[in-house]
């Protein structure tokens, strides 16, 4: 049935069925997919052969904004092996920097036609938490969480029949998670490319281990101008500066700088962004310097780790005072940020020139542009940078504070979009919820610290989002996780409202007994403090959950008794 039909029959269903998301289709004579649901029920068979639609290929692979240089080995390599039907599970491991996300991105873009349901690119640098990774993948794919199934069970049944390459991005993050791969290529025909630092010891598993990219072996003009890491230095170093060219003179130093780096393309890129202030002699002057006295510092890092910390540690030692400050403290976003959100929490680190500071970082390389969903541009620190600028964030001694103004923007943000989430302004604050998740998270994170309080305001203001967007799960362990620690907050009313919203998402969660209780305990709290408002909000949520579970009479008393409360 389609969606309309869906959420019309949903209130009628009979005891133990329920409405599984086999996520979005072609219809013939629609010009757009169709949200398709199919009904389980104890007395009908649950596994049907696909269904007979338009297929439409998901294709979400993020578009790449610089030339891919070198690699052609490789690409051809990895390719062969997505292909290959013996093979079912890819993981590219390497050190931070060496280009996984590059590959996994440029290769899976050249198999979309491959693949008859197209490529599914699910990016997980902001995810730590195991319980968020199998939801992870079901945005990505479109399915939303609801019905008594779990998750894990909704993406196997979704993907049992399709023909797709499912790209997991940063998987060592969450490398406990390994088991829900291996149970959605064990129940499905899916082929799993993962990129991680470590591969995930599964049966069946084919790592592929990236190497760095070739130096020059001699430092001629004909070498440097043929080796993948040279290339890249002066594909870079053109985009920087247009009148860069590469000759006699610098094939010498490009070559050496390129040695020195150890062919590492991250690092390569950040030397090659600083073309326009210092020429190939005086950058790789500057470079083993700074190499040399890395050789006293972090020795337990593994000699590639080391070398691109010196090359980030070189770049940030090149810009001046208050752009040091505004990359340092841009570290505490997570999964990218707006220069309205950047101006918010750092314009006092950069003397209030947010603006000038953002274009200087994204011309050395220390910022990207991140493809946005929305109109508004987004900016983001990959993971390796981003790490070593918490770290310089920690060492200045201003995590705590730096952390604190997020998380107070972020609380702002959200507190903005509870309002406007009810009115015409809806699918932008949303999408705007969407975009800022991950900085959401990092902010309830950090109140979880010691702030109960407003951990619980945060977790409060996104609940419509999470409802609307089908956050269910996170949603209801963070507003657990807030009642259990404000055990006496300051504003009872509060209290009422995550219990409130806590019974909402659990009753769209289909977990009906438990909804019934919270629903009960804010409505209690709604008459302890004499809120009406509150009390036929509880009201009305019990009266549509028991009409769902088939008690038509209660449901109508408890609905007539919110529109007087109300």
């Amino acid at each position: 049935m389609s969606q309309s039909a869906a959420a019309l029959a949903k209130e009628g269903l009979p005891k133990g069925s329920e409405l599984l998301d086999l996520g979005p289709h072609r219809l013939r004579d629609l010009d757009r997919e169709e949200h398709i649901f199919q009904l389980v029920s104890p007395d009908l068979p649950r596994a049907f052969p696909p269904i007979r639609t338009l297929r439409a290929r998901h294709d979400n692979v993020p578009s790449e904004t610089a030339a891919f240089i070198g690699r052609e080995r490789e690409c051809a390599e990895l390719g062969s092996l997505l292909l290959d039907p013996g093979v079912r599970l890819v993981t590219v491991t390497g050190a931070g920097g060496c280009g996984k996300t590059r590959l996994a991105m440029h290769v899976s873009g050249d198999c979309v036609e491959k693949f008859a349901d197209g490529v599914c690119f699910v990016s997980l640098a902001a995810i730590t938490d195991l319980d968020l990774v199998a939801p992870a993948i079901a945005q990505a794919l479109h399915i939303r969480e609801g019905g008594e199934s779990p998750i894990r069970e909704v993406l196997c049944d979704y993907l049992r029949d399709k023909s797709l390459l499912l790209v997991l991005d940063n998987f060592e993050q969450v490398t406990e998670a390994a088991p829900l791969v291996a149970e959605l290529i064990d129940e499905s025909q899916v082929t799993a490319l993962v990129t991680s630092r470590e591969p995930l010891r599964l049966y069946g598993e084919r790592e592929y281990l990236l190497p760095v990219l070739e130096v020059p072996k001699l430092a001629d003009l004909d070498s440097v101008s043929l080796a993948a890491a040279s290339r890249l230095f002066v594909d870079r170093a053109r985009a920087a500066d247009p009148r860069f060219e590469l000759t006699e003179r610098n094939a010498r130093p490009i070559a050496a700088i390129c040695r020195r780096l150890d062919g590492l393309p991250l690092a390569i890129e950040l030397a090659a962004a600083r073309i326009r202030l210092l020429s190939p002699e005086a950058m790789l002057d500057r470079l083993e310097s700074s190499l040399d006295l890395l050789t006293g510092g972090a020795r337990d890092l593994p000699e590639r780790q080391r070398t691109m910390r010196a090359a980030i540690e070189w770049s940030d030692t090149l810009l001046d005072d208050s752009e040091r400050a505004l990359f340092r403290s841009l570290g505490v976003f997570s999964g990218g940020f707006t220069i309205d959100a950047a101006e918010e929490v750092c314009a006092q680190d950069a003397n209030n020139d947010v603006l000038s500071g953002i274009a200087s970082l994204l011309s050395k390389s220390l910022l990207h542009h991140h493809e946005p969903r929305r109109t508004e541009g987004r900016f983001r620190m990959l993971e390796t940078v981003r790490e070593y600028a918490l770290d310089r964030l920690e060492s200045a001694g201003e995590m705590s504070l730096k952390r604190e103004r997020h998380a107070t923007w972020a609380l702002h943000l959200a507190e903005r979009a509870r309002v406007e989430v009810h009115g015409p302004g809806q699918l932008e604050s949303l999408a705007r919820c969407e975009d800022e998740h991950d900085n959401f998270r990092a902010a309830l994170a950090w109140f979880a610290e010691g702030d109960a309080e407003r951990g619980l305001r945060l977790a409060v203001a996104l609940a419509p989002f999470w409802r609307l967007h089908s956050h269910l799960a996170e949603g209801r362990r963070w507003l657990a996780h807030g009642l259990a620690a404000a055990v006496a907050p300051t504003d009872v009313d509060f209290r009422g409202e995550a219990l409130l919203w806590s019974g909402l998402l659990a009753a769209r969660a289909a977990d009906d007994v438990r909804a019934k209780e919270l629903l009960e305990q804010a409505d209690g709290v709604a008459a302890e403090v004499g809120d009406r408002a509150l009390r036929g909000r509880a009201r009305s949520g019990l009266g549509w959950l028991a009409i769902t579970r088939g008690s038509i009479s209660d449901g109508v008393s408890n609905c007539r008794e919110a529109v007087e409360l109300l």
